[in-house]
């Protein structure tokens, strides 16, 4: 997962061409190395930087101060530019950071200061590893791949900075924990947590608005803010927001019984993003134009219902979901992405009655088992599936499938299910595809229109149970199932005199 958010969330760069000097050295005895390098010190305290310095510096040495005198650290592209690793008490101030892989990067480091510095363009601008009681404070960071990543690091804190267009403003990733990250400026990006608990998230905005971190609270509705992630919780409903330009809009982590709903989640990296979090609702949302997914479910995220939305134009997947069980994908339009539905290594979901139009894959299946996938409508889409190895799942509900765009067989007895099977691969057929579009399902007889012949159909076999000769799945569609009754024929009736 690491490796494909890098990818998305890193920005291209512009790295100007200079010369290297060699890696300059702030050694433990004091001593700069090599001494041509644009440092001086007086008191092998205070470095100052006396002209820009173009390649890494290297910090042995505890309890300094290098102050940059607003010149230049500028790399070419890759390696690091500042290395504090098993240091404490260095402050770094003033500098103008660019053109690395990582800008300033501390593992094993504690108590050190990086603070009034530019950091820019490089792929990463700060990277924790295993570092604890550091300050990151009142820079301006921007133009990174990432901003601000933590691993494995806690009680630090991050405050007062301008983050602005980098993929990931803060990244708290992998026990990443007890840090606070406050009163900080997001501007096209925003923060992105990872396994990582008990943090201070306060007064910090994303685009003008305010940045809404909630860990182990219960029974809340967010009716503002430029960004939602939500740590530990239980029953939010995040309801009627305008959320773009952010790493993600809504993320939850490890959060349960929460509604999603009546949002306008647009141009983030990701749209809705849950990671080991079940029993969520996500519906009537509006989720297009994100970089990545539109809804990416992981990590045993099972029991969510992902429904009645607009999810289109994502560059990666409409909707993923990976790793993760007994989810419910219905009543979507799932337009113009790469992949309508993904599934990988996941099983026993249910994809129903959604509109899979106009993507290059309509599902795309790899290493999925037992999901069931019916009702749906495949239409002019690049590769109507994509099934990988090892995914064996079913595509009807035992006597109606999926409509298929490209599906070229007959109907010799009008019931509106195809003669013959829709075929996939060798492990996977529809044996019940439809000839018109699935809409509704009053339209028992699947000629896109509920009229009173819907209604006799259904009526003439009243009170029929599976086990009656008469019995006709196609007319069971409420609750209780199994028997043919009032529900069923008013289920009709309500859609009475509707055409597709």
């Amino acid at each position: 997962m690491i490796i494909l958010l890098t990818s998305l969330l890193c920005v291209a760069f512009r790295v100007e061409k200079v010369q290297a000097n060699g890696t300059i050295y702030i050694r433990a005895d004091g001593s700069i190395d090599p001494p041509t390098a644009n440092i001086s010190t007086a008191d092998n305290v205070t470095y100052t930087f006396l002209d820009n310095n173009y390649d890494s510096i290297v910090v042995e040495r505890d309890n300094i101060v290098i102050d940059g005198a607003s010149y230049t650290l500028q790399g070419a592209g890759s390696g690091n530019g500042i290395v504090l690793s098993g240091r404490s008490n260095v402050t770094l101030r003033d500098i103008e950071i660019k053109a690395f892989g990582c800008g300033v990067g501390l593992n094993f480091s504690s108590s050190n200061v990086v603070s009034g510095n530019n950091i820019s363009n490089n792929e990463f601008s700060i990277g924790f590893s295993f570092s604890s009681g550091n300050t990151i404070s009142e820079n301006n960071i921007t133009n990174n791949g990432a901003g601000v990543w933590l691993i494995n690091s806690s009680s630090n804190t991050i405050s007062e900075n301008n983050i602005t267009n980098n993929g990931a403003g803060v990244w708290l990733d992998s026990f990443s924990n007890y840090n606070t990250v406050s009163g900080n400026s997001f501007i096209d990006d925003g923060l992105y947590v990872r396994d990582s608990f008990g943090n201070v998230v306060i007064d910090n905005l994303v685009n003008g608005k305010p940045l809404v971190y909630l860990e182990d609270v219960s029974d809340l509705v967010v009716e503002e803010a430029g960004q939602v992630i939500l740590v530990n919780c239980n029953r939010i409903r995040v309801e009627n927001l305008t959320l773009s330009n952010a790493v993600v809009g809504v993320q939850l982590c490890h959060t349960n019984n929460t509604t999603i709903t009546g949002n306008k989640i647009t141009n983030n990296g990701f749209g809705v993003f849950l990671t080991n979090s079940s029993i969520n609702t996500v519906s009537g949302n509006n989720i297009t134009a994100n970089a990545a997914a539109g809804v990416w479910l992981i990590s045993s995220s099972n029991n969510n219902s992902i429904s009645g939305n607009i999810i289109s134009a994502n560059s990666h997947d409409g909707i993923w979901v990976s790793s993760s069980a007994s989810n419910t994908v219905s009543g979507n339009n799932i337009s113009d992405n790469l992949s309508g539905v993904l599934l990988t290594y996941s099983a026993y979901n249910t994809v129903s009655g959604n509109k899979i139009t106009n993507n290059w894959r309509g599902v795309y299946l790899d290493e999925s088992l037992d999901n069931i996938i019916y009702h749906n409508n495949f239409v002019d889409n690049t590769q109507q599936t994509y099934i990988m190895v090892g995914s064996t799942n079913v595509w009807d509900n035992g006597c109606e499938g999926n409509f298929w765009s490209n599906y070229a067989g007959s109907d010799s007895d009008g019931d509106g299910i195809g003669d013959t099977p829709y075929m996939l691969d060798g492990s996977n057929q529809d044996q019940y595809p439809l000839m018109n579009p699935y809409w509704t399902p009053g339209d028992i007889d699947h000629d896109l229109d509920v009229d009173i012949y819907d209604i006799v159909k259904a009526a003439g076999i009243y009170g029929s149970t599976l086990l009656d000769p008469e019995w006709n799945p196609h007319c069971d569609i409420a609750e209780p199932y199994g028997i043919i009754d009032i529900f069923d024929i008013v289920m009709i009736a309500m859609s009475y005199g509707e055409e597709y």
